[in-house]
């Protein structure tokens, strides 16, 4: 969910998300249930050589974020998408190295490829629910007023 405050001055300056995502779906997780299943899984036994896909709590559009981001901003936020070399463009744009700009863009297009499966990794490891991304829009309102 982080990722998205990369966009604040563009939500605040634009009322516009622009991102190669088309119509694709993404299952966005709040770093800190990351760290909260990192740090079950230090702490804890029976993790070693194991995998875990660990996702949100729920599959959003890029439209759907912009639709909650306008509701903790109280502006009409709209998802403009846009083409991987217009995204790449505004990246180097902004100081990005090339060889960054390229590793963004490609894992953005990774992600617009297909529907996420929703884990319950988070509830089964760390122990608790995953924060919404309605809650992580409130939290960090601020920022994208």
């Amino acid at each position: 969910m982080q990722n998205f405050l990369w966009f604040a001055r563009e939500i605040k300056a634009q009322g516009t998300l622009s991102l190669p995502m088309e119509h694709a779906e993404t299952a966005p997780i709040d770093i800190h249930d990351v760290v909260c299943v990192g740090a079950a899984i230090l702490k804890g036994e029976g993790y070693e050589g194991k995998t875990y896909n660990l996702t949100g709590s729920e599959r959003l559009s890029l439209q759907e974020i912009a639709d909650k981001l306008s509701a903790v901003t109280n502006q009409k936020i709209t998802y403009v998408n846009m083409s991987p070399f217009d995204f790449k463009q505004i990246l180097l744009r902004s100081g990005i190295p090339e060889w960054f700009a390229e590793a963004v863009v490609m894992s953005w297009q990774v992600a617009s490829q297909g529907k996420p499966t929703i884990t319950d990794a988070i509830i089964k490891i760390g122990q608790q629910q995953p924060i919404t991304f309605d809650k992580f829009a409130w939290d960090h309102q601020a920022l994208f007023r």
